[in-house]
């Protein structure tokens, strides 16, 4: 007569018992990355979403809202119906960077744009979680994305 070995009921308790703590484990190593990604995306998408607002008025004005401030721009933008809804970051409430800029003379950098000036090119900007690089000051500066933050991502035109 042949003897059949196989597990007991408690070994295969306690294999399982084990698959599901380092599951559980490995969740809630990679869950708070993803989140940092979505709202990382989240961010991108309000940027893109203004940036058409900006386009549209840019279209019926023939020059982008002047100013250099996130206050002036929405308020330019839901005054004229533009942009129904301002968005701010999703996590701090910060609202997000904006300027619109000119080239001065030769070799000159780009120069924050006022009214009445036209206005050829506008930067919108914010801070990433997963992407801390900050921008270069060099084109265009964006400035700070809320107190000692700096801004790691930029839409910009041209």
């Amino acid at each position: 007569m042949f003897l059949i070995r196989g597990y007991s009921l408690i070994e295969l308790i306690i294999v399982i018992a084990l698959i599901a703590v380092l599951a559980a484990a490995s969740m809630s190593f990679l869950g708070p990355g993803q989140q940092r990604y979505g709202r990382d995306a989240r961010r991108q998408a309000d940027l893109q979403s203004i940036a058409s607002a900006v386009e549209l008025y840019r279209t019926d004005n023939g020059t982008y809202p002047p100013g250099s401030s996130w206050a002036s721009l929405t308020t330019i933008l839901t005054g004229t119906g533009y942009l129904r809804n301002v968005p701010t970051d999703v996590t701090t409430g910060r609202q997000y960077a904006y300027t619109s800029y000119y080239f001065g003379g030769a070799g000159a950098g780009p120069t924050p744009c006022v009214a009445p000036n036209r206005c050829p090119g506008f930067a919108l900007c914010a801070a990433l979680e997963r992407n801390t690089t900050p921008i270069p000051a060099s084109y265009p500066v964006c400035g700070s994305c809320g107190g000692a933050v700096s801004c790691s991502f930029r839409v910009t035109n041209p």
